[in-house]
């Protein structure tokens, strides 16, 4: 058994959470299908998205009042912040498309 884990028969029987994890990640890498849907049903793993991107979930309209703050405040921004703000904005959007 300890051949086919690539581990020490002593690391077999040590009980300290370094040889714990260890042993379960080489139980891990060389488990089949079955294996795997034992360790899933275990811990009753179930995918799930976890997308870290968030599409916007609202319109921004003209009668939104953050909108028009943020239109009122353009004529005090210099323009690189403008020009950066555009920038990013771009890219966001580009990013988005090829979601």
């Amino acid at each position: 058994m300890a051949e086919v884990l690539q581990t020490t028969e002593q690391e077999l029987f040590i009980n300290d959470n370094k040889s714990r994890k260890r042993f379960f990640l080489n139980i891990i890498k060389t488990a089949n299908s079955e294996e795997i849907d034992i360790i899933k049903n275990k811990f009753n793993l179930k995918y799930e998205n976890t997308s870290k991107v968030k599409e916007p979930t609202n319109k921004y309209e003209k009668s939104d009042s953050l909108e028009k703050e943020f239109i009122s405040l353009l004529p005090y921004a210099p323009k690189p912040l403008l020009q950066n703000f555009v920038e990013k904005l771009k890219e966001l959007k580009d990013f988005n498309d090829t979601l």
